[in-house]
């Protein structure tokens, strides 16, 4: 029988050191399921209400006692007895049980920890991995992996409004394919990225010795050699596109990406911003 037998719940610590919430889930047959939901560093004001105990004294307010407390004497009462294998069905009980529209009645994080542990409670009374339970005997694709480059927003103290720039290997249609253009101009951007923070950091820019906390490195190895180290990463950025494209990769794409970095490192963007800089200080 693949029917509900007990679920369970508990708070932890996520990998930033910060509570969440673990479910869970027992069927009949003695399969076994457990959702431990994952949390970020922001979250948008149409998002599904993730609750919080707002209880200062504990993690700063971020414990999930109360989504705890849902999900052992709301939600398990409700669901126990359901059919695990009927994922949609499970997840219906549970909207209905929220009974709002961003799920701040009892908690996105209580309702997803349930969903997922039904999940992986119903591939395991299956006998089969989660991605083949969801996906299918034949599943065997995984979605195309953006790459995350540069922070703004709420991930980062440096005033830019965008949170994240990422490339999207656009040409791909899955995992593969040209994944190793992609962590080419990744690696490049980063190397290009590192280059403007020492050139900023000199004397003769920002003049700053400490970047959060660090001493930076004209102060550990010198202005010389900082310039160097700087110049240096410049040029192997674009040496490491050109060297490592794809063989047989579309040489008007690789173009178009020296063109757009080089424009963007160049006087027509990091270097005549630092410029426009100077002169506004006279």
């Amino acid at each position: 029988m693949s029917e509900i037998r007990t679920v369970h719940a508990r708070e932890i610590l996520d990998s930033r050191g910060n509570p969440t919430i673990e479910v869970d889930v027992w069927l009949d047959s003695g399969a076994f399921g457990r959702g431990m939901v994952p949390s970020g560093a922001s979250t948008g004001k149409r998002e599904a209400v993730e609750l919080r105990d707002e209880d200062a004294a504990r993690y700063g307010g971020k414990g999930v006692r109360q989504a705890v407390h849902n999900v052992l004497e709301t939600i398990a009462p409700e669901i126990e007895g359901l059919e695990a294998t009927e994922q949609s069905a499970v997840d219906q009980a549970l909207l209905e049980l929220d009974g709002t529209p961003n799920k701040s009645g009892l908690g996105a994080n209580a309702l997803l920890g349930i969903s997922l542990a039904v999940a992986r409670a119903a591939a395991d009374e299956c006998g089969l991995p989660l991605y083949q339970y969801l996906g299918g005997p034949g599943a065997r694709i995984l979605p195309v992996p953006l790459m995350n480059v540069l922070n703004g927003g709420a991930h980062a103290d440096n005033g830019l409004d965008v949170q994240e720039f990422m490339i999207v290997p656009a040409g791909a249609e899955a995992m593969g394919g040209r994944m190793d253009e992609v962590m080419q101009t990744a690696c490049a951007v980063e190397m290009i990225h590192t280059y403007s923070l020492i050139h900023d950091d000199l004397p003769a820019m920002d003049n700053d010795d400490f970047r959060r906390g660090v001493p930076t490195n004209h102060k550990v190895f010198g202005e010389a050699i900082a310039i160097l180290a700087g110049d240096a990463l410049l040029t192997l950025a674009f040496r490491l596109l050109a060297d490592n494209f794809a063989a047989g990769s579309d040489a008007h794409a690789l173009r178009n990406v020296l063109i757009e970095i080089g424009d963007a490192a160049g006087s027509a963007g990091m270097v005549g911003g630092q410029v426009a800089d100077i002169e506004s200080e006279g």
